[in-house]
């Protein structure tokens, strides 16, 4: 079984401050719910079950309310993000999947097929597949069995983050296939790639279109 796990923030917690810096609370939320829900859309279009591991604790009513009934929710663990991302991989290989692509919550517009590509890439036998981001990190991250060296001691949040994990999987012996580049929407400047990006992201754009 393939699946894909979400590491999401409940919208009413914040984040995003460059993406939101000088706009209301209410159209910072608004913002915030419309990527999650169309980076939601983009992955169940991949044809594999999604969860999504939110934060904080507290979030799962909210969260349920957004995100309907027929999408899974599991907290997300605690410590950093790596500890995170490693938490949920582990989670989602107990319970029976045999790949899993975690993405962040900021990619409405991520075409589903980077997503079946990093599980073809999988069946090929690789054992790390990422997608790089322009800044420096990456946007996606695949496995086919739980691997929590590879998110240990890395410098979250820099320039450095897909350069110290490739240096960790070649450490650890691992083969990496890369899928094609991506961009998470992190500051003003990407909605507008978005609207270029095609038919996709209708929250996003929508969100725009009453700005």
């Amino acid at each position: 079984m393939r699946a894909v796990a979400v590491l999401a923030r409940a919208p009413s917690g914040g984040g995003k401050t460059r993406l939101t810096a000088g706009l209301s609370p209410d159209d910072a939320r608004a913002l915030r719910e419309a990527l999650l829900l169309d980076t939601l859309a983009q992955a169940s279009a991949a044809g594999m079950p999604v969860t999504v591991f939110y934060t904080p604790v507290t979030g799962l009513r909210e969260m349920r309310a957004l995100v309907g009934d027929d999408v899974r929710l599991e907290p997300q663990g605690d410590g950093d993000l790596g500890h995170r991302m490693a938490e949920a991989f582990a989670h989602l290989f107990a319970d029976g999947a045999r790949h899993v692509v975690l993405i962040g919550s900021d990619l409405p517009s991520v075409p589903p097929s980077r997503l079946a590509d990093a599980c073809a890439a999988l069946e090929h036998g690789d054992d790390v597949v990422l997608g790089p981001a322009e800044d420096g990190g990456y946007y996606l991250v695949a496995l086919p069995r739980p691997r929590p060296p590879l998110f240990d001691g890395i410098a979250w949040g820099t320039r450095d983050v897909l350069r110290q994990t490739l240096d960790a999987a070649h450490a650890a012996g691992w083969s990496v296939a890369l899928v094609d580049p991506w961009f998470d929407v992190d500051v003003p400047a990407d909605l507008s790639r978005v609207l270029a990006a095609g038919d996709a992201a209708p929250r996003t754009r929508a969100w725009l279109a009453a700005r």
